[in-house]
């Protein structure tokens, strides 16, 4: 059996593990991709801006008091002024 010089084994461990965060930031990437394409910004009748997945819509349209509640205030992560 070879002993690996000091550091050697340090170095493949390190190159693997560039490899596999590269692999999951890509994932991520598409996933987040996925998720983004399935929603929708819509506002309120009195304005307000909401993230929603469209497939929680009847009517993008028409946003109900009920289907605000499956959806994401945009103003709570962009601020009021965005």
């Amino acid at each position: 059996m070879e002993i690996p010089e000091h550091g050697e084994e340090k170095a493949k461990t390190t190159k693997q593990d560039q490899h596999e965060r590269r692999y999951a930031m890509s994932m991520r990437g598409e996933i987040i991709s996925d998720e983004y394409q399935k929603m929708v910004w819509v506002r309120d009748k009195d304005g307000k801006e909401y993230v929603c997945y469209l497939k929680d819509l009847k009517d993008p349209d028409e946003l109900s008091e009920e289907e605000k509640k499956q959806c994401l205030d945009s103003s709570e992560v962009l601020g009021p002024n965005w």
